[in-house]
């Protein structure tokens, strides 16, 4: 008899469990808001992750090529004045001595390939050069913007040696679209001075 009491009240409280249509709607809808927050949360992370990787990329990059050329503008003896050249592509140069070698560089933003691209050769008389490199890649994702990418300074009292501006825009594509980062970086050619020529490097053609 008890037994018997028990399983009615255990198959009673089987039939009352359970849900309602309205109540299962109601909670697949706060299922679903709470889905959509955090799906737009994981996006919106993503993205800025995305975008610090981008933009940490070049940084890095161009961390790089600035250190490189610090110590390449650092012994020059000339810088000359920046130009466009038959490619439309800007470019600067200077030049060293080395062992009584005259060498020159070659820097270049080359707006196709959106690379800052160098070069170099020896000086073996007027109009004479050896030792051409092939274009080598310093940083990538590169663009023009308003500012010039290179410009030059002349000596003054206050600081008696040329100098060389390098201003550089770096665009990486993101999720959300561009991320636009600047580098404006001025090195000093600590052997160049008042009586150092313009007109140098003129053995190869700017192209």
């Amino acid at each position: 008899m008890r037994q018997s009491a028990f399983i009615r009240r255990l198959r009673k409280m089987r039939s009352d469990a359970g849900v309602t249509l309205m109540e299962l709607m109601v909670g697949l809808s706060i299922m679903t808001i709470f889905m959509g927050m955090f799906t737009g949360a994981a996006v919106m992370m993503y993205n800025s992750t995305s975008k610090a990787e981008a933009i940490g990329e070049t940084a890095s990059q161009l961390s790089i090529a600035f250190s490189r050329l610090d110590k390449s503008v650092r012994y020059a003896s000339a810088i000359s004045q920046p130009g466009t050249g038959m490619d439309g592509n800007t470019y600067v140069e200077w030049q060293s001595t080395y062992s009584g070698a005259t060498n020159c560089t070659q820097l270049r933003l080359n707006a196709g390939t959106h690379q800052l691209q160098q070069r170099t050769w020896t000086v073996a008389g007027a109009g004479i050069y050896t030792a051409l490199t092939n274009w080598a890649p310093l940083a990538s994702g590169l663009v023009t913007g308003a500012t010039d990418v290179f410009s030059r300074s002349v000596s003054t009292e206050t600081m008696p040696h040329q100098q060389l501006r390098i201003y550089l825009v770096a665009q990486s594509m993101g999720r959300t679209g561009p991320t636009t980062s600047i580098s404006d970086v001025t090195f000093t050619a600590f052997n160049s001075s008042d009586s150092s020529p313009i007109d140098i490097c003129t053995e190869v053609t700017r192209a």
